[in-house]
């Protein structure tokens, strides 16, 4: 079962690693630099969204997956690790735009909310 100081804990981490700039706030920046502050708004809601969405999902699949697979952890790191050398070596080859942005599209509140929390996940 968690304790109290483990659920702390968590909430330390994840609160630490808000505070670190990742590819949703660098999207969040674009957004707000080329579209301005109404049209940035959906992004900021999905991104908090998303955030709630993966705290709770870790603490949950941590908690269950640590019970259930303690003999495979180790190599769920080694797979996980691999796949974020694999993630970033793509990454620094591919030379294509990341971002596009339609400035016609006015309809895309849902669109942009989506869009952050699938970059926050």
């Amino acid at each position: 079962m968690l304790t109290l100081s483990t659920i702390i804990y968590f909430s330390m981490i994840a609160s630490l690693q808000t505070l670190s700039p990742g590819p949703a706030v660098t999207l969040l920046i674009n957004e707000g630099i080329s579209n301005g502050f109404k049209k940035t708004l959906p992004f900021m809601i999905g991104f908090r969204l998303g955030e709630v969405m993966l705290i709770t999902a870790s603490l949950v699949i941590t908690y269950v997956g640590a019970k259930a697979f303690s003999e495979y952890v180790y190599l769920i790191k080694l797979v996980g690790g691999a796949y974020l050398v694999f993630l970033g070596c793509r990454i620094i080859l591919n030379k294509r735009r990341v971002s596009s942005t339609n400035k016609k599209d006015d309809n895309r509140f849902f669109v942009s909310l989506i869009k952050a929390m699938v970059t926050t996940l």
